[in-house]
């Protein structure tokens, strides 16, 4: 895709325009039959519609190319792509993934040998935590949530304890959702 060449066509600043009153509506075939002609499809129309296609384009980091018309869409991948990848994400066994919108869940493996672990999420959530599950793979384990710097309203990490029996190294994942 790329901008109109053509037999008639003018730079930027000579196109036409859209108007700057009226109703908005609907193109129509026209009806000869009651005498309704066919909507004319101007300029200014055809201005915006390729503006629009070309501001996807150049959001999607891609260069104009007139002999490629899958322009459009590979924008949008790379638009929808960037907002998973990079410093988005950390797909190690303890990471993250930022969405859209602010909501970030974080995961990752701890290892309890007795008494109590600290647990320091791989991403200090900016705002709270909304909630987690932990998956001990032994038995005789509490875990419990505990905040690091709540006057900061950034919540860090929690706290695995163990119970009265301390177990040998047991290992346990956990998720969390925060924002």
């Amino acid at each position: 895709m790329d901008r109109l060449i053509a037999t008639n066509s003018v730079a930027s600043g000579s196109a036409d325009t859209a108007p700057v009153s009226g109703t908005p509506q609907y193109a129509t075939s026209g009806n000869p039959a009651t005498n309704t002609p066919a909507t004319v499809f101007p300029a200014y129309q055809y201005n915006a519609l390729q503006e629009e296609l070309m501001a996807i384009i150049t959001a999607g980091g891609i260069t104009a190319d007139r002999t490629n018309n899958a322009q459009v869409i590979a924008a949008i991948r790379n638009v929808i792509t960037g907002y998973f990848t990079g410093s988005n994400q950390n797909l190690a066994s303890s990471g993250y993934q930022k969405l859209p919108g602010g909501l970030i869940i974080e995961w990752g493996i701890g290892t309890l040998t007795s008494g109590t672990t600290t647990i320091t999420y791989p991403l200090a959530l900016p705002n709270a935590l909304l909630g987690f599950v932990a998956f001990p793979s032994g038995t005789n384990i509490t875990l419990a949530s505990t905040s690091s710097n709540t006057s900061s309203a950034t919540i860090n990490g929690w706290t695995a304890s163990s119970g009265s029996a301390a177990p040998n190294a047991t290992t346990f994942s956990y998720i969390i959702i925060g924002k």
